[in-house]
């Protein structure tokens, strides 16, 4: 069974692998496909791809209740069963879940459920089912529908990151304080600051750039997050590694619905992130067992590659994928916030 915890901030990899335990989280335990070198999980949108625009009905919500809430149970049990992972999740949700063995957060039984159903009659569709879990922790999941004869499947499982309730909290802000219907923001919206298919690049590049730029606005996923990783390449220095966190677009589907007051819309986007750590010679410190330090690569991770001693020039990397819940606003309004950055890993390897 997956475990319930809140992971700490995810400025960092320390989180991207994470399998929670009632103590906190720790690294998760990956199974690599070849000893020392686990491959990347490929990332597929489904099994069985739907036509575009065929016709489907309007989604209610007590559907998209009654669908969710069958889910939930099963995917909650992937750490016991991880093979289910190829009929509960799609796209980079599905890679994540594949490759940590579905040893992820788990939300138990959600309270104050919402549902956030798009206006929209074709596949493939899709709505938001949002809850608090007993520790008061927000899940957030995107469930995406490809096919009329297609089971529900998970496209995003997004989590507060912090002790403080988030998610739900800044749903109701944006006026989201009940379930309902709600109009799409198409993937081309120009009547936003940034048209949702452009936020993928736009948020790799302000993060790669050291958060130049007004795209998007100060806060912990994007002034912070950079800061983060300074500190995380300054202490790594001092340790002998060069730490590295290279973000890029990721071409997936986007996830938007227009605010109720029409001035703005929730956008749920993917990026990736490569994080490495490089040696610059062989007395390059290798961690404790219990550190949590990103001045060197985990221990966890060094014990999956099978690492016992650094060299010049070895290199230990994490790819994942981010997925990110992003309020943005109209057209001449200030920068997009991210609320919430969840990195998922969906690949191990050393060179």
């Amino acid at each position: 069974m997956k475990a319930a915890c809140a992971a700490g901030c995810a400025a960092v990899c320390l989180t991207l692998l994470a399998a929670c335990s009632s103590s906190g989280p720790q690294a998760g335990a990956a199974s690599p496909s070849a000893p020392g070198q686990p491959t990347p999980t490929p990332v597929t949108t489904s099994a069985k791809s739907a036509v575009p625009g065929q016709p489907a009905p309007q989604l209610t919500v007590a559907e998209a209740s009654v669908a969710f809430n069958a889910f939930l149970p099963q995917f909650d049990e992937l750490g016991t069963d991880p093979a289910a992972a190829g009929q509960l999740t799609i796209g980079p949700e599905r890679a994540a879940q594949t490759f940590l063995d579905g040893q992820g957060p788990a939300a138990g039984a959600l309270t104050g459920e919402r549902f956030l159903v798009p206006r929209m009659t074709s596949y493939p569709r899709w709505f938001l089912a949002a809850g608090s879990a007993a520790n008061r922790q927000g899940f957030l999941f995107v469930m995406v529908q490809q096919s009329g004869s297609a089971s529900w499947r998970a496209a995003a499982e997004l989590y507060d990151l912090s002790s403080t309730p988030q998610i739900l909290p800044d749903l109701s802000v944006a006026g989201f304080k009940t379930s309902g219907l709600f109009s799409q923001a198409p993937a081309a919206d120009s009547a936003l600051t940034t048209q949702p298919s452009a936020l993928s690049a736009a948020y790799a590049r302000y993060l790669d750039d050291g958060a130049r730029g007004k795209a998007f606005l100060p806060g912990g996923y994007t002034t912070s997050y950079v800061r983060q990783d300074l500190r995380a390449a300054s202490s790594a220095r001092a340790a002998g590694w060069r730490f590295t966190d290279v973000q890029s677009a990721a071409i997936l589907p986007v996830y938007g619905l227009k605010f109720p007051d029409g001035a703005g819309a929730l956008v749920i986007f993917y990026t990736k992130d490569a994080t490495s750590w490089t040696a610059a010679s062989a007395s390059a410190r290798l961690p404790a067992s219990t550190s949590t330090s990103a001045a060197e690569p985990p221990a966890q991770f060094l014990h999956q590659l099978r690492i016992t001693r650094a060299s010049a020039g070895l290199r230990v990397t994490v790819d994942s994928y981010d997925e990110n819940l992003a309020f943005v606003g109209p057209a001449g309004a200030e920068g997009a916030t991210i609320v919430v950055n969840v990195g998922k890993g969906v690949g191990l390897s050393k060179s």
